[in-house]
């Protein structure tokens, strides 16, 4: 395997952690910027994809953050090997719920070489791109399987079958702007809600939305991020994004209050919304005294906190629009579980 299972460290859950810059690697010359940084530890990695030590079969893959908020010299580097048939025995045997999730990250850890971090340190958008290309890696032919159910009282309320390559997932990747270039991530606040016309339209016309690269300001990555204030209460919140290790807590609180869905409104959804959150009108409440405040704020000011966190959202879209035989389109989730690997595949 490329990497033995590795500890879970000590970690703090609810403190946002330092963004580093992408420190030069030799033998290139030094960067005189971040951008420059960036650029040069790419560079190395890519140059050194088969280690020693390594899984021949492993390839590397750069993760959609680009590892802005990693450690520096990682650059978002992994190196992804296929499942074997130990693997697939696991995976084809999981349950649901928190031990599948647990059997899910063990398999990862087993075959996926993460660059000298842990897999608490990956940050939660990176992680569906993660099991995405292990699954495309592993069937063969770099192909997604795919089967969510088209919806009814519009659609057939049948398995649709939507395997397709990687390159027609809907994914965001971060770069971050060069001297000269305009940035153009964060998008503004009114272009967060999808143009329901334009997808049509794409739809209609056969165009995939694909991979899409953006540019990111670099003087606009240092977390904690700072919201406009909320509607009716005006409060001003800052916010971290959310790494495994927040996952992993989330995942013991579903299981011990029976919260399964991730749906606004939802416990589960309201923890996580407390796991982001770091600060309410420059007060730290801890992780009880935050989930408390999110419990008693009204849902318009709750709204506009999910939206204006949706807004710095990167990697592979969790609601990607499928076109079912019946001609309904559709938006359905993607689970971040080890259901992915079972539903749809052959």
């Amino acid at each position: 395997m490329t990497a033995p299972n590795q500890p879970r460290p000590q970690t703090t859950v609810g403190e946002p952690q330092p963004v580093t810059s992408i420190a030069p690697q030799p033998p290139l010359p030094p960067p005189d910027t971040l951008v420059g940084a960036q650029a040069a530890a790419m560079a190395q990695a890519q140059a050194s994809q088969r280690r020693e030590g390594v899984d021949p079969l492993s390839r590397p893959y750069v993760l959609p953050s680009r590892g802005l908020w990693y450690p520096p010299g990682h650059g978002g580097m992994v190196y992804i090997s296929p499942t074997r048939g130990e693997q697939e025995e696991v995976l084809a045997g999981m349950g649901e719920g928190a031990a599948a999730m647990e059997s899910l990250r063990h398999v990862v850890q087993q075959v996926v070489d993460l660059n000298g971090i842990t897999l608490d340190q990956v940050m939660l958008q990176d992680w569906p791109a993660l099991l995405l290309h292990l699954l495309a890696y592993s069937a063969g032919d770099d192909r997604v399987f795919l089967a969510p159910v088209c919806p009814k009282p519009r659609g057939c309320g049948k398995p649709s079958n939507q395997t397709r390559p990687l390159g027609e997932m809907e994914c965001v990747e971060l770069r971050l702007a060069a001297q000269g270039e305009t940035p153009n991530w964060p998008p503004p606040a009114e272009e967060t809600e999808e143009d329901e016309e334009l997808a049509i339209l794409a739809e209609i016309s056969g165009e995939s939305v694909g991979t899409s690269e953006v540019l990111v300001d670099p003087d606009a990555v240092a977390e904690p991020f700072t919201t406009l204030p909320l509607k009716d209460t005006n409060e001003r919140i800052t916010w971290r994004y959310l790494r495994m290790a927040d996952l992993a807590l989330a995942e013991e609180f579903a299981a011990r209050t029976d919260s399964r869905s991730t749906k606004p409104g939802t416990k589960l959804n309201n923890v996580l919304l407390a796991l982001h959150t770091v600060t309410v009108n420059g007060r730290k409440l801890g992780l009880t005294g935050t989930y408390s405040w999110v419990k008693r704020t009204p849902s318009p000011a709750l709204t506009h906190l999910r939206r204006q966190i949706e807004r710095r959202s990167f990697g592979y879209s969790m609601r990607p629009r499928f076109k079912c035989h019946c001609g309904h389109s559709f938006r359905a989730e993607l689970p971040l579980d080890g259901s992915l690997f079972r539903g749809g595949r052959p």
